[in-house]
C-alpha cells in the first residue's frame, strides 16, 4: 500500500505544481507522477528474494542509497527501468522522461521531469510528516529554477496536496 499511497500523493502534488510555477507545466506531469515508480513495482514483483536482499544489504551495510544500490547491483535504477516500461507501452516521450529522470532531472531538463521530481520530493515530505518522521530529500535547485518555482512555496504546495490527499486518498484506497 505504501507505493500506491506515494503514487497518489505524488500525482496530487503534480496536479498542484502549475499553480506554484511561473512557467507552463504540461498536463502530462500528473500521469508521469502517478507512474513514476512503476520500476519499483516491477522490481518487487520480478526480482527474486536473494537479489532484493542484496539490494537491502547494499543500503544497510554498504551505505548506498536505494538508487546507488539498484545501479550497482542491477545496472539500472527503478526510474530507468520505469522509463523502459513506459516506452514499451508507447507512452508519450514527456511521460517517459518524467518517469526516467524523476530522481535526476539535471540529466534531462524537461519541464515534466522537473515537475515529477518536485512532486516526488513533496510527496516524500508529506508522507514523512504524516508518519511523524523527518524527510531529508530536497528539490534539485536547477529543476526549481527551470520551473520558476519559489522554494518558499514548498511548504504551501505540501500543505495543499496533503489536504487534497485527505479528501481523495480514502476514495482511491490509498489512505
Amino acid at each position: 500500500g505504501e507505493l500506491w499511497r506515494h503514487s497518489v500523493v505524488s500525482m496530487l502534488c503534480a496536479e498542484l505544481t502549475p499553480k506554484f510555477c511561473r512557467v507552463p507545466v504540461p498536463p502530462a506531469v500528473s500521469t508521469a507522477a502517478l507512474l513514476h515508480d512503476i520500476g519499483k513495482l516491477v522490481m518487487a514483483r520480478f526480482l527474486d528474494a536473494d537479489i532484493l536482499n542484496l539490494l537491502g544489504e547494499a543500503q544497510k551495510e554498504g551505505g548506498l542509497t536505494p538508487m546507488q544500490a539498484e545501479t550497482q547491483i542491477l545496472g539500472v535504477n527503478h526510474g530507468e527501468l520505469g522509463g523502459l516500461i513506459a516506452r514499451h507501452w508507447n507512452l508519450p516521450d514527456g511521460i517517459i522522461k518524467g518517469i526516467t529522470y524523476h530522481h535526476n532531472p539535471e540529466q534531462d531538463s524537461d519541464p515534466i521531469s522537473d515537475a515529477v521530481h518536485l512532486a516526488d520530493t513533496a510527496a516524500k515530505h508529506i508522507e514523512a510528516k504524516l508518519a511523524g518522521k523527518k524527510e531529508s530529500s530536497t528539490v534539485h535547485k536547477d529543476a526549481a529554477e527551470r520551473l520558476s518555482f519559489n522554494m518558499e512555496d514548498f511548504d504551501k504546495l505540501c500543505s495543499e496536496a496533503a489536504a487534497a490527499f485527505a479528501k481523495v486518498g480514502p476514495l482511491l484506497g490509498a489512505s
